[in-house]
């Protein structure tokens, strides 16, 4: 059952990094409008695929939710920020500054924590 766990943040991860790559690039223009750049986001591939793993994720949750108790589920949720933000690092050349890295460690100990008890 553990496996669920580990499938809700990977699910998460590429939901949230496809949604980025949705968008990424688009720059909004005065002359062209919203609706042109919704019309753009709309046929990129990127959007559908995030909205099929953000279902996919829903589903996966919602199992693991029968499965485990909320306090043992949603730490280990958690880690899910730590690789969005170490994955918009990667594909999206983001910045990781000493901030962030701090941020990354406290989750990790704090979900440890709680997750381990």
């Amino acid at each position: 059952m553990i496996w669920k766990l580990f499938a809700i943040v990977i699910l998460r991860t590429a939901s949230d990094l496809s949604f980025k790559a949705a968008v990424f690039g688009i720059h909004l223009s005065p002359r062209k409008g919203l609706g042109s750049a919704i019309a753009n986001v709309l046929r990129r591939p990127f959007l559908w695929i995030g909205l099929v793993l953000g279902a996919a994720n829903v589903v996966v949750w919602s199992s693991a939710l029968q499965s485990f108790d909320l306090s043992y589920a949603y730490p280990f949720l958690s880690f899910s920020f730590v690789t969005i933000i170490i994955g918009g690092r990667v594909f999206f050349n983001e910045t990781l500054d000493r901030y962030k890295t701090l941020g990354i460690v406290s989750i990790t100990l704090g979900s440890l924590i709680l997750f381990l008890q």
